[in-house]
C-alpha cells in the first residue's frame, strides 16, 4: 500500500508538472537560426547570393539521400495501405484539425506560454521607416490572439526598435512552452472528439443520400 502511494504520487506529479519547452529564432546579418533550449538545429543564410544558392541545393540533396526507406509499406496490401491513407486524411481532415482548434480555444486546460519578441529595423527613408513602425506595431495584437487560441498567455512582451537611415534587419523570437502530460492527453482527446463527431455526420450525410436514391 505504502509503495502504491508513492508510485500514484510519482504518477500525478509527472501527469501535470509542466515541462518547460524553450525554442526561439533569431535573425542577424542574413542568417537565420533556429534553437532548441541552447542547442542549434538548424541555420540558413537567407543572402541570395550563388554559392548560398548552391549550398542549399546540396543540403536538400542530402537530405533526400539520407532519407530512410519504408519498408514496411511494400509488404502492405494495397487495401491495408488505402485504410491506413483514408484513416489519417479523416483523423487530420480540414474539419478535424478546426474543431480540435475551436474546442482548445474556449478552453482554460493548454499549454502555458512566455512569448517575446525583439525587432529592430531600419531604412535609409526615414519617413517610410516612421510609417512601417505604425503597421509592424498593428501585427504584435494579431500576433497575440492566434497564440491564444492554442495556449495560455502567461507573458507577452515585444520591443520594436527604429532605426533611421540605415539599412538594417535583425529579429530575435524567445518562446517558453510549460507543457505536461495531461495537456498532451486532453488536446490527443479534443482530436478524438472531433473526429468521431465528423464520422458520425458523415456516415449520417451518407446515409441519408443513399435512403434518397433507394427510395428512389
Amino acid at each position: 500500500m505504502f509503495y502504491f502511494l508513492i508510485f500514484l504520487c510519482i504518477f500525478t506529479t509527472s501527469l501535470f508538472f509542466p515541462v518547460p519547452l524553450k525554442l526561439s529564432m533569431k535573425y542577424i546579418n542574413n542568417n537565420f537560426s533556429f534553437f532548441l533550449y541552447r542547442k542549434e538545429i538548424f541555420s540558413i543564410n537567407t543572402e541570395l547570393s550563388p554559392e548560398n544558392l548552391e549550398k542549399f541545393k546540396d543540403k536538400l540533396s542530402n537530405i533526400n539521400k539520407n532519407k530512410p526507406e519504408d519498408k514496411n509499406s511494400e509488404e502492405l496490401s494495397e487495401d491495408e495501405s488505402n485504410t491506413k491513407k483514408k484513416f489519417t486524411n479523416e483523423l487530420f481532415s480540414k474539419e478535424v484539425l478546426l474543431s480540435t482548434v475551436r474546442n482548445l480555444n474556449c478552453s482554460h486546460y493548454k499549454p502555458d506560454i512566455d512569448f517575446s519578441i525583439d525587432l529592430s529595423y531600419g531604412l535609409e527613408n526615414a519617413a517610410i521607416t516612421a510609417i512601417l513602425y505604425g503597421y509592424i506595431s498593428m501585427l504584435f495584437p494579431l500576433l497575440y490572439n492566434f497564440l491564444e487560441v492554442f495556449f495560455n498567455i502567461a507573458d507577452f512582451n515585444f520591443d520594436l526598435k527604429p532605426i533611421f537611415k540605415k539599412i538594417k534587419s535583425n529579429f530575435y523570437c524567445k518562446s517558453i512552452i510549460y507543457i505536461s502530460l495531461a495537456n498532451i492527453t486532453y488536446i490527443i482527446i479534443l482530436l478524438i472528439k472531433s473526429f468521431l463527431k465528423y464520422k458520425k455526420e458523415n456516415s449520417s450525410f451518407l446515409g441519408g443520400l443513399n435512403y434518397g436514391k433507394s427510395s428512389n
